[in-house]
């Protein structure tokens, strides 16, 4: 494509572009914007007059340093198609989730971004739950758990104390016997509270 080419592509096709959800930018081979069409304002959240013209690195300091530019610099070198999902931080520290494609194209770099913060924070979202219901079903486990042996426990005792009172019964009061049956009897009765 001649370098006039290019600006009347962009005029013929601009338009189209403009109207799509998906953001569309073309940067050149030294990293300058060359084209944003109307969807990247909303991406960037910043008006596509300040982007147009500027260098890539200049525009969004300390990108040089992300896995993102990394990426996009071996789309630009070697000519390849890559994608990936990358975590932005807007100016105001609010986070945002895009969906991007490299794509070499002869002016430099393609690159298409869709917005997929709501369904990466609804995600994030069921992950939590399912962490929380798993921990609340764990919870629930160790409950009926320790419940069927609170229900086994009282069993037991209820036969030592149905055993005791029967002793009790049938030993003579002046038996040595009886402190120990009533000592018997008075430890089931406290375990008894204790369940």
């Amino acid at each position: 494509m001649t370098e006039d080419a290019f600006p009347r592509a962009i005029q013929e096709y601009g338009s189209i572009l403009d109207l799509m959800l998906e953001g569309c930018q073309i940067l050149d081979r030294d990293w300058r914007y060359l084209y944003l069409n109307d969807a990247i304002e909303k991406h960037s959240r910043r008006p596509n007059s300040e982007l147009i013209g500027k260098r890539f690195g200049e525009a969004w300091p300390g990108v040089e340093q992300t896995e993102l530019f990394r990426r996009m610099r071996v789309c630009m070198e070697k000519r390849v198609h890559d994608s990936m999902v990358n975590e932005f931080s807007y100016p105001d520290g609010e986070p945002g989730w895009f969906d991007l494609r490299f794509i070499p194209v002869p002016e430099g770099l393609f690159i298409l971004s869709i917005e997929v913060s709501e369904q990466i924070l609804a995600e994030r979202e069921l992950r939590l739950r399912d962490r929380e219901l798993f921990e609340a079903r764990k919870l629930e486990a160790i409950g009926r758990l320790a419940g069927g042996i609170a229900h086994d426990f009282n069993n037991m005792i209820g036969v030592i104390l149905g055993h005791s009172e029967l002793a009790l019964m049938d030993c003579p009061e002046d038996s040595p016997m009886q402190a120990d049956l009533r000592a018997i009897q008075q430890a089931a009765e406290r375990s008894a509270g204790l369940v």
